[in-house]
C-alpha cells in the first residue's frame, strides 16, 4: 500500500457509512490509473440506487471483481496475493471493499439486538444456546467469504483465515450485520461459524447462526452449517484498522 492511500482510508474509516470519502478515494485512484476507481463509483451509486434497469452495471461490477477480486482482496486485507488461493474462495465486495463496517452495541442486551433486526423469523437462536460477552463492543469490519474448497472441518478453515487477519463472525457481529444491512440476506445466505453448537447424536457436526431469506422475508435461525459450494457466504471480520491520517 501507498503512503499516499492511507489518509483516504483513514477517511473512510473514520466515516464508513459516507461515500463522499469513497468517491474522493476513487478520483485519486483514477488519477493513478488503478481501474478499482470504477468499481468503488459503480458500488457506491447501486447501493443509492438498485433497480432492474441498471443491470449493465451489475454486469460490469461482476467482471471487475471477477479480473481484479483477488488482487483487490489481497490489497484490502494487506497480505500477498498468493496468501488468497485462487478458486478456493471469492469475497463478497461493498461499495468498493471486501469490509462491511458495522458497530456492535450490546447495551441493547441479546433481545435488544435480534430486535434491531426486525425478522420476520426467528427459529432458535436465544441467548442461552449462543451467549456471548456484554463486553464486546466496538467498531468492526465484516467480510463475507463463498469457499469454494472441500473443508472437512471448521477448525482448518479457521486457520486459514486467521492467517490473513481474519476471524470468524459469532452471533454478536452477526446481528449487527443483520440489523446494518438488511437487504443482503435476502440475496444470499450468511453464517457466523464462529458461533456452534453440536448437533444431536443422530446428526454429525455442528450447528450455527444463519441468516437468509427472500424479497418478501427475512429469517434469523440457529440451524445453519458450513458449506463449501459457494452458495453460503461465512462471515469473518477483523478490528477496524486505524491509519495515521496525514496531510494529503
Amino acid at each position: 500500500m501507498a503512503c499516499e492511500q492511507r489518509p483516504f482510508l483513514a477517511s473512510i474509516n473514520e466515516r464508513p457509512y459516507d461515500d463522499g470519502p469513497r468517491l474522493v478515494y476513487a478520483d485519486w485512484l483514477e488519477e493513478h490509473g488503478d481501474p478499482r476507481a470504477e468499481l468503488y463509483r459503480l458500488q457506491c451509486m447501486l447501493a443509492q440506487e438498485n433497480s432492474d434497469s441498471l443491470q449493465n452495471l451489475h454486469q460490469r461490477v461482476r467482471f471487475l471483481i471477477r479480473r481484479y477480486g483477488r488482487q483487490w482482496a489481497a490489497e484490502d486485507l494487506r497480505v500477498a496475493v498468493a496468501a488468497l488461493q485462487e478458486g478456493a474462495l471469492a469475497f463478497d465486495f461493498h461499495r468498493g471493499s471486501i469490509f462491511w463496517p458495522i458497530v456492535v452495541d450490546p447495551r441493547r442486551g441479546f433481545r435488544g439486538m435480534i430486535h434491531a433486526g426486525h425478522y420476520d423469523e426467528v427459529i432458535d437462536v436465544t441467548a442461552r444456546r449462543f451467549p456471548f460477552s456484554m463486553q464486546d463492543v466496538g467498531c468492526n469490519q465484516i467480510a463475507l467469504v463463498r469457499y469454494f474448497a472441500d473443508f472437512r472441518d471448521h477448525t482448518a478453515l479457521i486457520e486459514r483465515m486467521l492467517q490473513v487477519g481474519l476471524r470468524p463472525v459469532t452471533i454478536r457481529g452477526l446481528l449487527a450485520f443483520g440489523a446494518r444491512y438488511p437487504h443482503v440476506q435476502r440475496a444470499v445466505t450468511i453464517c457466523a461459524i464462529g458461533s456452534r453448537v453440536p448437533l444431536p447424536r443422530d446428526l454429525s457436526g455442528s450447528a450455527s447462526p444463519v441468516l437468509y431469506g427472500s424479497e418478501r422475508i427475512r429469517v434469523l435461525s440457529g440451524s445453519g452449517y458450513i458449506r463449501s459450494d459457494g452458495l453460503v457466504r461465512l462471515a469473518h471480520e477483523r478490528d477496524t484498522v486505524r491509519f495515521a491520517a496525514t496531510p494529503i
